[in-house]
């Protein structure tokens, strides 16, 4: 083996030692600030996800939990992901996570609750009224009425199928519900409504996954 071929393995191991099994770049993990923590990383370079567990610690004021989780690909997207259940959130408490492959410590990396709620789904539900109007409501998917649910809010989009164009609207989860004026939209035509959740507890800076599409006509 001449040496320039030598060298040129040494290089792409070292390379792909660094990259080719590196999921700790996009490494997170959020939580419905209900029951449940759901940490995940990108799946696109991997085969699958087997080998990859994780560690958590719950550091609370007077008790320590602890949890574990394997990760499986997600039937949704790219990634791998674990999930844990959990007796309820405090806002400020601490989760210590120990991301591995196999017994080798990948990342550690803390996650304070209250800046990493990510709202669980919405589900829609749209009801054309006498006056041509489409009145819109959702399950916000919590249990329990709280303060919590109490400062969610609902991102409404709607468009028309085919086109890319979109019109939304934002509305407090305490009102609970929207209505679409049927004038101002075209005529006999189909259009598609989605939603996503967001909370006042982080700034609604992280939304939750997007609704299943709803899809309402217009009349004449």
């Amino acid at each position: 083996m001449s040496s320039s071929l030598f060298l040129y393995q040494i290089i792409l191991t070292l390379v792909c030692q660094a990259l080719c099994d590196d999921p700790i770049k996009d490494f997170n993990c959020f939580n419905d600030y209900e029951a449940e923590m759901t940490c995940s990383f990108s799946s696109e370079s991997l085969r699958n996800c087997s080998g990859y567990n994780m560690n958590v610690t719950q550091k609370l004021a007077y008790e320590i939990n602890r949890y574990s989780c394997v990760f499986e690909r997600s039937h949704h997207n790219a990634i791998c992901e674990c999930k844990i259940e959990v007796e309820g959130f405090i806002t400020e408490e601490i989760f210590s996570t120990t991301l591995l492959k196999g017994t080798k410590v990948l990342l550690q990396r803390d996650f304070k609750t209250i800046d990493y709620i990510k709202p669980k789904t919405p589900v829609l539900f749209v009801k054309k009224t006498e006056n041509g109007n489409f009145h819109v409501t959702w399950v916000d998917s919590y249990e329990q009425r709280n303060v919590f649910t109490d400062n969610l809010f609902i991102t409404l989009t709607y468009r028309i199928k085919g086109e890319i164009e979109t019109n939304s609207t934002k509305v407090a989860n305490t009102v609970g519900f929207c209505d679409i004026v049927g004038s101002l939209l075209q005529p006999k035509t189909e259009y598609i409504l989605t939603a996503k959740m967001s909370s006042n507890y982080n700034g609604q800076k992280i939304y939750s996954d997007q609704s299943a599409a709803v899809h309402f006509t217009t009349g004449l």
